[in-house]
């Protein structure tokens, strides 16, 4: 039952991924970033789903213990720098946005 919970829970960690870059496309004309941040999240969906796939290939012994240890170590880089984009994205998209008149200032009062 354990098992299946730590399943669950992976496979939902790509599936948000996958949904992260998906709506982050629905908005590619709206900023330059859009497309960084797109990526990083199709990349780290990517990057989960192959370790999902690895543990499996792994049970199966369908590859030995160095060679996977290898690839997780490559997918560990490629998916830092999918987390990466993803930071990087989102900090651009905010820069974009438009910067209050004053710091820490009230808007004004509606007009009556």
């Amino acid at each position: 039952m354990i098992a299946l919970a730590q399943s669950l829970v992976s496979w939902l960690g790509v599936f948000v991924a996958a949904a992260g870059a998906v709506l982050s496309a629905l908005h590619l004309g709206r900023s330059r970033w859009v497309m960084v941040l797109t990526g990083g999240f199709a990349v780290e969906a990517a990057v989960l789903a192959f370790y999902r796939v690895g543990v499996l290939f792994l049970r199966n012994s369908i590859f030995g213990p160095r060679m996977m240890s290898f690839a997780f170590l490559a997918a560990g880089v490629v998916g830092l720098l999918a987390r990466a984009a993803v930071v990087a994205g989102v900090v651009g998209v905010v820069s974009e946005l438009p910067r209050a008149s004053g710091a820490g200032s009230t808007p004004p009062a509606p007009a009556a």
